[in-house]
């Protein structure tokens, strides 16, 4: 067959060679080839498996089920996910408590500022009454005590603090609660009168040392009042974040059980 090809034309063996070597090449890749010619339709390769059909039918393929390629979460994932959940849920306690100190200190401040300016308003009365004695100019004096009775402030502002922070006062009964008001009472004023004395001029002051303090510990029962005040304030603001801090504990719970489940 190739002498007589080759009779018809030189070349023509090794065109037909060439496309038998195409032929096999797609009919190994796709697994079938079709040539068509006119209205002829030759086909060389293995035929497709037919498609199901509906029972009954002739045309309709029958559904082939969806199968999901989801990926199933591994244990490292769900640690990762229950890792992440539980910081976020000790974040949120974190900053609810530095609310609730911040609310406490808030309130402190306030009443210490009225504190501040009913011992100024005392002060300014008997620096006046002594200044028209003496005639001297009370401005830089006045505001020298301004200045030594902010400092005292602040100093009681960080004793309240701290025992805000560490003291558990909030989980006393009522009768030992009023105790601990009471110290705080005398301890606010020991604190005063120790920064007075370590600050107050002790010489050439129209308004002495000695009469600024008893002038304080005159006012016991004010000082008192704010302080008490401040430690009630305090308690309710504790007990109304425990009720919040339950309900978040009791809502992470439910995730927590509802997520591993």
């Amino acid at each position: 067959m190739w002498v007589y090809l080759s009779s018809l034309h030189p070349m023509l063996p090794y065109t037909l060679s060439i496309l038998i070597l195409i032929a096999i090449v797609i009919i190994s890749l796709k697994g079938k080839l079709m040539i068509k010619w006119g209205k002829t339709v030759i086909g060389i390769g293995r035929s497709e498996a037919p498609v199901p059909r509906e029972p009954g039918t002739t045309d309709s393929p029958i559904p082939i089920p969806f199968i999901s390629n989801k990926k199933k979460r591994s244990c490292k994932d769900c640690m990762l996910i229950l890792t992440n959940e539980y910081d976020k849920h000790n974040l949120t306690k974190k900053v609810q408590e530095d609310k609730v100190l911040t609310k406490r200190m808030n309130y402190t401040e306030e009443k210490l500022t009225v504190l501040e300016s009913d011992i100024t308003a005392l002060y300014e009365k008997r620096l006046s009454s002594l200044a028209t004695e003496k005639n001297r100019n009370t401005r830089i004096e006045s505001k020298m005590f301004f200045g030594v009775l902010r400092e005292v402030i602040s100093n009681v502002k960080k004793e309240i603090r701290r025992s805000c922070k560490e003291d558990d006062f909030y989980e006393l009964p009522e009768t030992e609660f009023a105790k601990y008001v009471i110290d705080k009472a005398k301890l606010t004023i020991s604190i005063m009168v120790r920064e007075l004395k370590l600050q107050y001029p002790s010489y050439d002051a129209l308004v002495p040392i000695d009469t600024v303090i008893m002038d304080i510990e005159s006012m016991t029962d004010v000082i008192h009042g704010y302080i008490k005040d401040i430690y009630e304030y305090a308690n309710i603001v504790v007990n109304e974040n425990e009720k919040e801090v339950k309900e978040m504990e009791k809502k992470y719970q439910r995730w927590a059980s509802n997520f591993l489940n």
